[in-house]
């Protein structure tokens, strides 16, 4: 749950979450039986980091569910970690209500940076894809409610079989709306829980899915907005789009294929995630 004295680290608050993620690496009956940390337990992994880290994750679940222990450990973290990076990763729907956006803004570091997912630019989809009914409507008024005040947002868009299609959509939408968003990323499945369970209906290829992929980065480039690429195989990639592929995935869990050994580049990919590599009709074309 905490790592000591190394540059980053990561706050997990637990499973509970008030979305079901079809994709989502956890399972629904891992969230449905996970329980919150208690700020006071939160406050000792905060105190076995090193004040200098340089950048801290705070994740879950869904953090914001803990509502004033959250707010409490924002706090926290801001005193502790007085140069770090705080990333934020969050469905964002609670902002949507001012209260909470205003008790957050108080007390939260000066370098916070909001990881919120889209998965489309309509309510059907969008709800079908995180299985929580009017979580599209929250997820808009929570990002419009940061946009406004200024705060530092990250779009996130996981990219799948039931979304590829809406995603040159979804990036035009998310440039009309957020043009001076922190940035935009584009990410492949962590083939696992939700995403494995329900892998018939969220999965397909790197070749179905890469059109749509570039597409939806090209109208976000060309409008400006910063965009990124996690959690795809370098291969694929187009090569002008290579300065915006990351290799994103935590090295523990980076495998690659057999046909990468002898790769030129592989130095450069990203890899697979070990769950992701197991999928049949993976295939990849090594420089």
């Amino acid at each position: 749950m905490a790592s000591t004295n190394i540059p980053e680290n990561t706050i997990f608050i637990g499973g509970l979450c008030n979305s079901n993620c079809i994709m989502c690496p956890y399972t629904e009956h891992f969230r449905r039986n996970a329980k919150s940390e208690s700020f006071v337990r939160l406050k000792q992994v905060v105190d076995s980091m090193s004040p200098d880290s340089e950048y801290v994750c705070i994740t879950g679940g869904e953090p914001t569910i803990l509502r004033d222990d959250f707010l409490r450990l924002v706090e926290y973290c801001r005193n502790h970690f007085p140069f770090a990076l705080i990333h934020i990763l969050t469905n964002g729907r609670t902002f949507a209500y001012r209260d909470f956006l205003d008790d957050f803004r108080r007390v939260r570091p000066y370098k916070t940076l909001l990881g919120i997912p889209l998965h489309a630019d309509n309510s059907a989809l969008h709800d079908y894809i995180s299985q929580s009914n009017g979580s599209f409507d929250e997820t808009l008024r929570g990002l419009d409610n940061l946009y406004r005040a200024g705060e530092h947002i990250e779009i996130r868009i996981v990219t799948s079989r039931l979304n590829c299609e809406n995603l040159p959509g979804l990036a035009r939408m998310i440039a009309e709306r957020y043009p001076c968003c922190r940035r935009v990323c584009l990410m492949g499945l962590e083939m696992m829980g939700n995403a494995m369970i329900n892998r018939n209906d969220v999965w397909c290829s790197y070749g179905e899915l890469w059109p749509f992929v570039r597409e939806a980065a090209y109208i976000l480039l060309m409008k400006g907005v910063e965009t990124e690429l996690y959690n795809y195989p370098l291969c694929i990639v187009d090569k002008n789009l290579h300065p915006v592929y990351r290799r994103s995935i935590t090295p523990s869990k980076i495998e690659y294929l057999h046909e990468c050994e002898n790769c030129r580049k592989k130095n450069e990919c990203g890899g697979f995630f070990r769950t992701t590599k197991i999928m049949p009709d993976i295939s990849v074309r090594p420089y």
